[in-house]
């Protein structure tokens, strides 16, 4: 079985700062470019955001930090993933899309979903971005 990650920096993102800040600006378009706009099946999703930490669980107390610090997030696809980890005071994201065809080809799927992070968050510049092909060797 094969699939495709896809891998890169959203640099120079012009949409309002809270879709970076935090997730709960951003979290349903995510899941609805998922939903409605690719066949894709989201089965799961997990977003944190540092601007609502415990300081005990993570041992930041007394610890200051930027008032704007982002998010992290996780769509677990049936197909497999999709990853996001935000910078605003970049005004940038990590982005990460990984999907496995096992049962028909989702490559277009994945450059689909990439494209649509692309104009959700208004990115005017690329980089590091790389297609995988991944082999997953059956028993």
């Amino acid at each position: 079985m094969e699939g495709l990650h896809l891998l890169c920096k959203f640099e120079e993102c012009e949409c309002d700062i809270n879709k970076l800040v935090d997730f709960k600006n951003v979290k349903e378009d995510i899941l609805n470019i998922v939903d409605y706009k690719s066949t894709l099946k989201a089965v799961a999703n997990k977003f944190f955001s540092f601007n609502e930490k415990d300081d005990d669980q993570f041992g930041w107390t007394g610890v200051v930090l930027f008032a704007e610090l982002g998010w992290k997030g996780v769509v677990l696809l049936a197909e497999s993933h999709i990853s996001i980890h935000t910078y605003p005071e970049l005004k940038a994201l990590y982005a990460d899309v990984f999907t496995c065809n096992y049962t028909k080809n989702n490559d277009e799927e994945a450059r689909l979903i990439f494209r649509e992070l692309q104009k959700l968050f208004k990115s005017k510049k690329i980089s590091n971005y790389q297609e995988i092909k991944r082999w997953i060797r059956q028993s």
